[in-house]
């Protein structure tokens, strides 16, 4: 799965039952992945997989394994993720 752009990203998501509950979907479109994400990273920043910042050692989830968490979760107001 690949898309170019944040909201075909969060469709793509609610469109396969990943997300589903409103206020969480209100808030993935409130972030945008590229502000977590290296320069070189941005062509990315909306595909559904995990991506590897090879000079830092370690990887950002998928957007959907975040998903998944934030569900199971269900944060109440003024609780946050990261």
């Amino acid at each position: 799965f690949e898309t170019r752009d944040h909201e075909g990203l969060i469709n793509s998501l609610t469109r396969r039952g990943t997300l589903k509950t409103q206020n969480i979907i209100d808030n993935y479109l409130k972030v945008p992945r590229e502000e977590f994400l290296l320069e070189n990273m941005i062509d990315e920043a909306y595909s559904d997989h995990p991506l590897r910042f090879s000079t830092m050692g370690f990887n950002t989830s998928a957007p959907h394994m975040y998903a998944m968490c934030l569900e199971a979760l269900q944060p109440k107001p003024g609780e946050s993720f990261l």
